[in-house]
């Protein structure tokens, strides 16, 4: 699943949310989950997507960003090095 978000003023947020929604009608895009937080003025909305085009899509027409695309997995497993000590 990846989550896109995008940032907007408050004053904006209902035209905007028209745009997105008639924009993935169009598409035929269904998202998992939609959200959004207000911090002052600005608006984040997050929406989740199953699958990576709609994501890549969804992000390129709205000027997203990919939530934890810079950070690393906490559970992340790190493969053994295969260099062995000589004795």
């Amino acid at each position: 699943m990846r989550t896109i978000t995008s940032k907007m003023r408050g004053a904006d947020f209902a035209v905007k949310m028209v745009n997105m929604r008639s924009w993935l009608d169009q598409h035929m895009f269904e998202p998992a989950k939609f959200r959004h937080h207000q911090d002052g003025e600005i608006i984040i909305v997050s929406v989740d997507f199953e699958r990576d085009d709609q994501a890549e899509a969804f992000k390129s027409r709205f000027d997203g960003e990919e939530i934890g695309a810079d950070f690393p997995l906490q559970n992340e497993i790190k493969p053994a090095s295969r260099a062995r000590k000589q004795i």
